[in-house]
């Protein structure tokens, strides 16, 4: 049952099953033993249904539905990051990246300092979220009617 459903799905996917094996973390040969039926399950089910766009319960036979509940948007090695398009001035990018180097151990291999560099980049940069302009205060210390405009904001006067 599970092989013929993996099959169909790699079949539809036009994905091989090497693919399949290096997306999952597993061997080739385990997927070939769950296509021929040598074996008839695996530990891994759940990362073989989701690379193949599906569930563990269709795989398994317990559904006929092949659309998972939840399709994968993105592979599992990457994180979104938001950031606002506006950046810091340089000296503020320079006390992050100053800071960050104080916690690193600069006498490791390039590459182990880069891991800790990485590893500390989403700390940096949430100190740099802090410093992200007020919308509502004026950008020109000198524009008062953006001033005004700013308080009203802030301060509505109450309508009767």
């Amino acid at each position: 049952m599970i092989g013929s459903k993996v099959k169909a799905r790699l079949d539809a996917l036009g994905m091989t099953q090497t693919e399949l094996a290096a997306e999952v973390g597993v061997t080739q040969g385990t997927i070939a033993s769950l296509i021929s039926g040598r074996s008839n399950g695996s530990k891994h089910l759940h990362k073989i249904a989701r690379a193949l766009r599906t569930s563990p319960e269709y795989l398994l036979g317990e559904t006929d539905v092949v659309s998972p509940r939840e399709a994968p948007t993105e592979p599992a090695y990457l994180k979104t990051v938001v950031m606002h398009v506006a950046m810091p001035n340089c000296d503020a990018l320079t006390a992050m990246f100053n800071g960050l180097l104080r916690n690193v151990d600069l006498t490791l291999a390039r590459g182990d300092v880069a891991r800790q560099l990485a590893e500390l980049l989403p700390i940096g940069l949430a100190t740099l979220a802090d410093l992200r302009p007020d919308p509502l205060e004026p950008q020109h210390p000198g524009d008062h009617a953006s001033a005004v405009a700013s308080d009203a904001m802030r301060h509505p006067v109450p309508q009767p």
